[in-house]
C-alpha cells in the first residue's frame, strides 16, 4: 500500500500525460464523431429516386418489375461512402485515438481513487482494462474493413442489395464487431465506474461525477454518436487534472486523501446549526442594548435649561 507522499509524487509525475491523453481524448473523439455524423448525412436518400432495401429485395424476386439494381438505395449508399472511403478511414481514425485517450485518462483517475480509498473493487480497473484492449481494435478494424469492402464495391461483379448486405457478414467482420460490442459496454461501465468512485472521495465535483456517469449512460444507448458530451467532460478532467479548472482543484488531489463532499443531509445539519447560532446570538444582544446605561446629558444642555428659566 503506497503512502500519501509516494501516492502524490506518483500523481505529479503522470499529471502532465493524463492531462494531455484527456485532452486529445476530447478533441479527437469529437472531430472523429462529428466528421462521421457529417458523412453519415450526406448521399443519396429515397427523395433522389431510389427505393429502399426491403422493396428492392421484393422487387428482385419478381422478373416482370424490371428492377435495374442500380435504383435500390442501399447499393447508392454503399457506393457513396465507397467514393469516400478515405474520409471515413479518417474520422474512425480519430474516434479510436480519442477513446484510448479517454481510457488512459479514465486509468490515471481511477489509481488516483483507488489510492485515497482502497475499498474500490478491482472490477472497476479491469473495466477500463478490457475497454481498453477490445474497444480501439474491434471499432478500428470493423469500421476500416468495411470502409475498405465500399471502395472495392463500385468495382465488383455482383453490385446488388443481396450483395451489400453480405459485406458486414464475412471475412473478420462479424468478429470485429463483437470485440465493439464487447468493448463498448465495458467503455461505458468504465466512464460510469471511475466518475461515481471519484466523486466519492473528492477528485471529482459533484457536477462532473455526475455527468461522467451521464456520459457513460448514453455511450450505452448510443445517444451521443458525435461525442460532445464527453468531449466537454474530457475537457473539464483534464482542466481538474491540470490544477486549471474554475474554482480550483478539489482538495483531494492536494491532500493525497478522501475529503467526501458533504451530503444533502450534512448540508441541512450545517445550515440549522448555523441558523440556531444567530438565533440565540440576538437575544444576548437585545439584551446587551437593555442593560447599556442611557447617556448622561452635556453640561451645556444644564446650562441652556437655567438660562431659559
Amino acid at each position: 500500500m503506497s503512502t500519501v507522499e509516494e501516492t502524490l509524487a506518483w500523481e505529479a509525475e503522470w499529471r502532465p500525460r493524463a492531462a494531455a491523453a484527456a485532452i486529445i481524448g476530447a478533441l479527437c473523439g469529437t472531430a472523429g464523431g462529428v466528421m462521421l455524423a457529417l458523412l453519415g448525412r450526406g448521399g443519396p436518400d429515397e427523395s433522389d429516386g431510389f427505393i429502399s432495401f426491403p422493396e428492392a429485395l421484393g422487387a428482385a424476386t419478381r422478373p416482370e418489375a424490371g428492377f435495374d439494381p442500380a435504383d435500390s438505395l442501399a447499393v447508392r449508399l454503399t457506393e457513396y461512402r465507397g467514393d469516400k472511403a478515405a474520409l471515413f478511414t479518417v474520422s474512425t481514425i480519430l474516434s479510436v485515438v480519442g477513446a484510448i485517450g479517454a481510457l488512459l485518462a479514465l486509468s490515471y483517475l481511477f489509481r488516483a481513487a483507488r489510492a485515497r480509498n482502497p475499498q474500490i473493487g478491482r472490477a472497476v480497473g479491469w473495466s477500463v482494462a478490457a475497454a481498453l484492449a477490445l474497444y480501439p481494435l474491434g471499432r478500428g478494424i470493423r469500421e476500416i474493413a468495411t470502409w475498405i469492402e465500399y471502395s472495392q464495391f463500385a468495382d465488383a461483379a455482383e453490385r446488388t442489395p443481396g450483395a451489400q448486405r453480405d459485406i458486414g457478414a464475412e471475412g473478420i467482420l462479424p468478429g470485429a464487431a463483437l470485440l465493439e460490442i464487447l468493448g463498448a459496454f465495458a467503455l461505458a461501465l468504465s466512464f460510469v465506474l471511475v466518475s461515481m468512485n471519484a466523486m466519492r472521495v473528492g477528485l471529482l465535483t459533484r457536477f462532473l461525477g455526475i455527468l461522467g456517469v451521464i456520459v457513460g449512460a448514453l455511450a450505452v444507448f448510443q445517444l451521443d454518436a458525435p461525442q460532445v458530451v464527453r468531449g466537454i467532460w474530457l475537457v473539464f478532467l483534464g482542466l481538474v487534472i491540470a490544477g486549471r479548472y474554475p474554482g480550483g482543484r478539489p482538495p483531494a488531489w492536494e491532500t493525497g486523501r478522501a475529503e467526501p463532499w458533504p451530503t444533502q443531509q450534512e448540508l441541512r445539519e450545517r445550515r440549522d446549526a448555523l441558523r440556531a447560532e444567530h438565533s440565540t446570538d440576538e437575544p444576548a444582544e437585545a439584551a446587551a442594548v437593555e442593560e447599556a446605561p442611557a447617556p448622561k446629558p452635556h453640561p451645556q444642555s444644564k446650562k441652556k435649561k437655567k438660562k431659559r428659566r
